[in-house]
Formats: structure tokens, C-alpha cells, sequence
């Protein structure tokens, strides 16, 4: 019994944060000299690559600059400001993990693209269908999950981060940012999960 407990304690589910944009009716939507089909494959999550040097932005709609900017033309592409980097650069090493993008402005503040993230699978991808029901699980195994703060999944674009991100984050009261739960999940877990859905039952934290 004691085995059993000890390994359940060791498969506790640990909480991440999707980062999410608030859309903001005020807030300045970026659009590109580029066309969207150019720049995309540079600002999928999985590219190790920065965009080229002759690629810039403009404003395309709104008026207010917040800490998260998006992409007019596909909204789940966002921008960060300095203040969010200078946030996440006090927790982890951002020189490998972000570069500055060019904006075509008057008073522009700089900002940012996340890119370079370690990507995991998420379990149960039909959860973006549905914002009420079963919240989506990460599957990351046990030796993997101390490595990692910042990170996305395969499914999708996201900036995902822990606890101590979300926190201060909050604290610096950054705008035009929401944050999502996201369960991280272990083997255990993983296959006890699987058991359940296999079952039709729900698997909540």
C-alpha cells in the first residue's frame, strides 16, 4: 500500500498556464510586408529559425500597446513586449528562446517573438472545442518536467509556463494577457487517463 501511495504522490498532476490574448478591441493588431504564407513557416512554434532581416510590421487596426500583441492576419501569432521578456528573462534564459521584430511606427515600444520551444504532446486535443468541459493535459515524462518553464504543445501554437511565470506576470500586471489552466501529466497518469477515456469516463484534476 505505502508503494502504491508514494507513486501516486510522484505522478501528481502539476498545473501550467496557457498563455492567451485577451483581444482587446483598443489594442494594435500587427500586419506584415510580407504576405501570411511567407512569414508563417518562420512563426510556426516548432521554427528554430528568426524571420528574415527585410521582414516588417506595421499597424493594421487599433490604437493602445499592451504586452501582447497579435498578428491581424492569424490571431494565435503574438508579440510580446520587453516588459514580458525582461518577466520571463529573471526565471529562465531567454537569449535562445526570443529575438526582436521590426515595427514600422511612431513612439513604437519593441517587441518580441517566442520562438526555439520544446513542444510536447497533448493527450486529448479535442478540448479546444470545447472551453467548459475536460481541461487539456500535457504528457511529459518525469525527467523531462524540471527541465522545462517555458514550452508549447505539438497540437497547436501557445506559450505555455509554470507557476512562478504566471505569478509574476500577475504581479507586473501585464494587459492583453490571459492565462489558461493546462494539466501536466506523468506516465502514471498518462496510462491511467487513457484507462478512464477508453472507459467514457471523465478524468478531472
Amino acid at each position: 500500500m505505502q508503494n502504491k501511495e508514494s507513486k501516486n504522490r510522484r505522478f501528481a498532476m502539476k498545473k501550467f498556464y496557457i498563455i492567451s490574448n485577451d483581444f482587446r478591441n483598443s489594442v494594435i493588431q500587427l500586419t506584415s510586408n510580407k504576405s501570411y504564407a511567407e512569414i508563417e513557416p518562420y512563426l510556426d512554434q516548432y521554427s528554430t529559425e528568426k524571420l528574415p532581416n527585410d521582414v516588417t510590421f506595421s499597424v493594421a487596426k487599433g490604437k493602445k500597446w499592451a504586452d501582447l500583441l497579435y498578428y491581424h492576419e492569424a490571431a494565435s501569432i503574438v508579440f510580446f513586449s520587453k516588459k514580458v521578456i525582461n518577466i520571463l528573462s529573471t526565471i529562465i534564459d531567454m537569449k535562445d528562446l526570443c529575438y526582436p521584430i521590426k515595427i514600422e511606427a511612431e513612439n513604437v515600444p519593441q517587441y518580441y517573438f517566442i520562438y526555439n520551444k520544446v513542444a510536447y504532446k497533448l493527450v486529448n486535443p479535442d478540448y479546444l472545442l470545447n472551453d467548459f468541459g475536460e481541461p487539456p493535459y500535457l504528457y511529459i515524462p518525469q525527467e523531462e518536467l524540471e527541465k522545462h518553464k517555458l514550452f508549447t504543445h505539438i497540437n497547436g501554437i501557445c506559450n505555455i509556463v509554470d507557476e512562478d511565470i504566471m505569478q509574476e506576470m500577475k504581479k507586473s500586471k501585464v494587459t492583453n494577457i490571459r492565462f489558461r489552466e493546462i494539466y501536466v501529466i506523468d506516465t502514471g497518469e498518462y496510462e491511467e487517463l487513457i484507462r478512464q477515456h477508453n472507459q467514457q469516463k471523465p478524468f478531472l484534476p
